[in-house]
């Protein structure tokens, strides 16, 4: 129903248009003050009375340490996805592939999906057209897994992003026990086999980000375990919010944009902020 009533407030989304700042970029925060900078260099200094910032799961926790909110949480618990590819799957002579089609920007292409579920985390294999395996998992939130400042900065002199993204052994784990059992369910069935199964060590060098940045701002019951609060407000600050993936305290590995769809009314069901605010 959320998306539906989403769709259906176009007033809701002229009054979000009419009150975004875009174009710029927040160089600084003080209690009640934005100071924003355009690609020309020009400085505007902005008041407010409640400050959301919603500028994607990287930009935000990038914000934050650039103005060097004292939280030691912040940009860590990174999570872009665990992606692999690795494996082929080899058909039986004699087995035929009937494919799922579903389109992607308007091109028409062939997918197999297969889910497998270990434990908590889901794993999501894609058997492609020319047999070759992709796979993406859910991520332990891990504090190694995290994203730094580096010195060299950007057209707006703003510091540039390390990504630094860490998976821990027991996601590894699973997934090659995903692998294993997808092996013995295409012997089982007499469909085939796979080619080559990874381990833990081959792993680790060929996991890497697929998308969706999540984590990095995580939302905790106190400052001792995330940034920002159940409602969504920077711990030690009065009024600044961050309206993001980068708050989940855990992740999934795909659609985490309709959960923030739901997020945000969640965030204006929790928090008395209205447009003149």
């Amino acid at each position: 129903n959320f998306i539906n009533q989403l769709f259906n407030t176009p007033e809701l989304i002229n009054d979000l248009k009419n009150n975004i700042i875009n174009n710029v970029t927040l160089i600084k925060i003080t209690k009640d003050k934005l100071f924003l900078k355009d690609k020309n260099n020009n400085i505007k200094i902005s008041k407010y009375t409640n400050c959301i910032i919603c500028a994607g799961g990287l930009e935000c926790p990038k914000i934050l340490l650039e103005n060097l909110l004292p939280n030691k949480y912040i940009g860590k618990f990174y999570s872009p996805h665990i992606n692999i590819n690795y494996g082929k799957c080899i058909l039986n002579e004699g087995v035929i592939k009937y494919p799922s089609i579903y389109t992607l920007n308007h091109e028409t292409k062939t997918r197999y999906f297969l889910y497998k579920k270990k434990n908590k985390p889901i794993i999501r294999i894609t058997i492609r057209d020319n047999m070759t395996l992709n796979i993406q998992s859910d991520q332990t939130p891990n504090e190694d897994s995290k994203i730094t400042l580096h010195n060299d900065t950007d057209k707006l002199s703003c510091k540039k992003i390390n990504l630094i993204h860490s998976v821990c052994d027991e996601d590894l784990e699973n997934i090659v026990e995903c692998y294993k059992s997808l092996n013995e369910d295409l012997k089982n069935t007499n469909i085939g086999y796979i080619d080559k199964i990874p381990d833990i060590t081959q792993l680790r060098s060929l996991a890497d980000g697929a998308s969706h940045f999540m984590g990095m701002t995580r939302m905790s019951n106190n400052d001792q375990d995330g940034v920002v609060d159940n409602k969504c407000k920077v711990f030690d600050t009065d009024n600044l919010y961050i309206l993001s993936t980068s708050v989940f305290p855990s992740y999934s590995h795909a659609q985490p944009t309709f959960t923030l769809a739901a997020l945000i009314f969640y965030f204006l069901d929790v928090n008395d902020i209205t447009k003149n605010d």
